[in-house]
């Protein structure tokens, strides 16, 4: 059966390089079952919160995951919670499924190689920034709060393609994490958003995601979510909140108008995101921890 990719049109000149993705991503684990049953029972309207248990449980190292995630230092709860039926009716569907989909995207690209885990591992510190930049930006601007995580996860997974390329090509046409979209385009044929967008959108997230990560370096003015991210990224390079100095951006100009608030105002809801940083590095830790947690009703 021959296998169909949304960057199957890469000018001939690419040709190896679009080999080299394609079976990349062809070896990529699948997400467990689980997980594609969370994401179909959270797209439907009205699922019962005991169907979304029911899927979790499927596969106990998730479920081991979420309640490490859910009793994290992030959502400081007053008391520990040890079952999924009490996870999901403090924290509700959506963010059970994102906190499930991001520990699941995150363990995919688990490497023993040491020098290339230090290779990306920059980049998903710029990730979670950009995370935290975004959900307080959404915060700030009044979205409603049962939509936060998801632009929280939206940030964290919209460098993807950047880190897709960056083990797809490990020793061979490398990337070392600092190339411009234009770099991306002309040494591998794409660059890492759409790259981003593309995987995302085979892995069934939903559109208004995929769209906001594969535009977020040039936003429509309607497109809401992408202009979130695309300050977002930004504001985690002018304040340095990438856990190192440097780095360049750009700010559209009507990005400001297009989330509602002023420069002013995004200076004021990122105050206290280096806080919100050191604590969300805990979703980089459970990713890769061996720890086994077990569900205790």
């Amino acid at each position: 059966m021959t296998s169909t990719f949304p960057w199957d049109p890469i000018v001939p000149s690419h040709d190896s390089q679009k080999a080299t993705l394609k079976k990349y991503v062809e070896s990529m684990p699948a997400f467990s079952p689980a997980t594609v049953k969370i994401i179909a029972l959270a797209n439907r309207m009205n699922t019962p919160p005991a169907e979304i248990v029911a899927a979790i449980r499927l596969d106990p190292v998730l479920t081991g995951k979420v309640l490490q995630l859910v009793n994290s230092a992030y959502f400081e709860l007053a008391q520990r919670v040890t079952s999924l039926n009490r996870a999901v009716v403090y924290l509700g569907i959506n963010t059970i499924k994102n906190l499930a989909l991001s520990t699941a995207v995150m363990q995919t690209f688990e490497t023993k190689n040491g020098e290339l885990a230090n290779l990306i591992r920059p980049a998903w510190r710029h990730s979670l920034a950009a995370a935290v930049s975004a959900k307080c930006l959404a915060q700030a601007a009044g979205v409603d709060p049962k939509t936060l995580e998801e632009y929280f996860i939206a940030g964290l997974l919209h460098d993807v393609g950047k880190i897709i390329l960056m083990q797809a090509f490990y020793g061979t046409l490398p990337h070392d994490g600092n190339l411009s979209l234009t770099a991306e385009r002309e040494r591998y044929g794409i660059d890492h958003s759409q790259l981003a967008a593309d995987t995302l959108k085979r892995w069934k997230f939903s559109d208004d995601l995929v769209q906001a990560i594969g535009t977020l370096y040039n936003p429509a003015p309607d497109n809401r979510m992408a202009n979130f991210l695309h300050l977002a990224d930004a504001m985690t390079y002018r304040l340095e909140l990438n856990g190192q100095p440097g780095g360049t951006y750009n700010i559209l100009p009507g990005a400001y108008a297009a989330i509602g608030l002023s420069e002013e105002k995004v200076l004021f809801g990122l105050a206290s995101a280096p806080d919100q940083i050191q604590k969300a590095e805990v979703f980089l830790n459970i990713a890769s921890s061996t720890e086994k947690v077990v569900e205790k009703e």
